[in-house]
């Protein structure tokens, strides 16, 4: 669920932002998958 709007966007900006904040969400992701 994560992925696929990101991926749904344009493309260059979504991998930017991927690599800009890749810590913050997945931690976010793998506590939610924890949780």
């Amino acid at each position: 669920e994560y992925r696929q709007p990101k991926l749904v966007g344009k493309g260059k900006e979504d991998v930017v932002e991927e690599r800009e904040i890749p810590y913050a969400e997945i931690k976010k992701a793998l506590v939610v998958i924890k949780f």
